[in-house]
């Protein structure tokens, strides 16, 4: 299984990207419903005032899409955290110095997670309206993302417990744990997509062209892995629509 990332080593970037061998970083906070089009809704924000933001429903669509720009990730300061940068084949998941932390390679409905070493983490296998995350033999499922009826998408393991739920809201989504506590919030405002932690802290953003529920994939620190987190994102955004 893999190591623990911790969330405050988010704000630290040189122990971020400067560890194990496998080149995990710390847990940056880096499907079958019915299809929905892009709407635009009002919600309140923490002052009390209201400002128009975008919000999507997504479905596993199975139609891929590589012809993509790169999608930069920054921490709430501002800094540079890593980048999925897209290729014919796929996509790599890098560091501030291009350092490559994984990498994503496209095979049908299927993702292959791969580290540095070419050892590889995980494979995320889009089947039945779901994303599920299988070990390297592939023969064992880890992780299932399913999407709900009514919006949601819930987060299970290999035993078919429930370990996250994220929830549709009309910002964007809500992460919340079996007990319905708030973990994160993936936000999305004008240009800017956001993953804030339960203090409404920004954890990451990014101005680029990623789905809210991507973003949300990469607060699900329940998948201890950053590059298996990454490439369940990547997955869901080439996947789902």
């Amino acid at each position: 299984m893999f190591r623990l990332l911790c969330l405050p080593g988010l704000l630290t970037l040189c122990a971020a990207f400067g560890c194990s061998s496998d080149r995990d970083v710390p847990s940056a906070p880096v499907a079958s419903a019915t299809p929905a089009s892009p709407a635009t809704e009002t919600a309140s924000n923490t002052g009390g005032s209201s400002a128009p933001v975008e919000t999507t429903s997504e479905t596993v669509a199975g139609k891929l899409n590589l012809d993509r720009e790169n999608i930069g990730f920054k921490t709430g300061s501002g800094e540079r955290l890593y980048e999925i940068k897209f290729k014919d084949d796929g996509a790599k998941l890098v560091d501030p110095d291009e350092q490559e932390i994984a990498r994503f390679n496209v095979d049908e409905q299927k993702v292959k997670i791969k580290l540095p070493d070419e050892s590889v983490a995980a494979y995320v296998v889009v089947k039945d309206g779901e994303f599920q995350i299988r070990d390297e033999s592939q023969k064992v499922e880890l992780f299932e993302l399913k999407g709900q009826s009514d919006g949601d998408w819930k987060l299970k393991d290999g035993d078919d417990k429930v370990l996250a739920v994220i929830k549709k809201r009309d910002y964007g989504y809500e992460i919340e744990d079996s007990a319905d506590n708030s973990l994160f919030k993936s936000k999305l405002k004008g240009d800017k997509r956001s993953l804030r932690n339960a203090k409404d802290e920004t954890v990451l953003y990014s101005k680029d062209d990623i789905s809210p529920l991507s973003v949300a994939c990469l607060g699900l620190e329940q998948i201890e892995s950053l590059p298996v987190r990454a490439g369940l994102a990547a997955a869901v955004l080439l996947y789902a629509k």
